[in-house]
């Protein structure tokens, strides 16, 4: 954990936001709660982490260098947009401190986006409502956050644009209604007056 830890220090902010959507991408939690391996070629990384294929195998060489190795494959394999990078050792997954909450938060990430996904769905076939506050406000703090991109979603649940429709108009019909509300409010105040 330190050994990872240390060369996750020498990024910088934007490496580090890369680092980390790369080890989101690699881990996935599995149905025991444990981390799983999901080989992923660098293109793919890129589009999920919404940068460039050089950047991503720019923080891959950080991470297999000599003495290091955590991802695979090792050196002297030249890095290029069609190779696959997967973790070296799966102990990564049980003892790097900063890995087990990444894939704790992708987890929560994906559950929410699976939600909001059904419910889109279901809206589609007119078998259920918009969404409100409060599940209205996590979603839109989720995808503020997570800033989920298509390359992503597609892994866990493929009707993404139909998917970000829903949350915007959710959204959009809240606002109005409030909107609504305050007029209302006003008008019935000046009646009283």
């Amino acid at each position: 954990s330190e050994h990872a830890n240390e060369a996750y220090n020498e990024l910088n902010q934007e490496q580090k936001d890369i680092c980390q959507s790369i080890f989101k991408t690699l881990t996935e939690k599995g149905g025991d709660n444990r981390g799983v391996r999901r080989p992923t070629p660098v293109y793919e990384i890129a589009e999920i982490a919404n940068t460039t294929a050089d950047k991503v195998i720019d923080v891959v060489e950080h991470f297999r260098l000599p003495g290091r190795s955590f991802l695979a494959p090792a050196p002297p394999t030249i890095l290029t947009e069609e190779s696959v990078i997967d973790i070296s050792h799966e102990s990564l997954m049980r003892i790097w401190d900063k890995l087990i909450v990444w894939v704790s938060e992708e987890y929560e990430a994906v559950q929410m986006y699976k939600r909001l996904a059904d419910s889109a769905e279901k809206y589609q076939l007119g078998e259920t409502a918009l969404w409100r506050p409060p599940d209205l406000l996590l979603a839109l703090s989720w995808r503020d956050k997570q800033k989920p991109t298509l390359t992503w979603a597609k892994r866990h649940h493929p009707a993404f644009e139909r998917t970000m429709v829903y949350l915007e108009t959710s959204d959009r019909e809240f606002k109005l209604e409030e909107e609504n509300k305050i007029k209302q409010q006003k008008r019935a105040l000046r009646r009283t007056r």
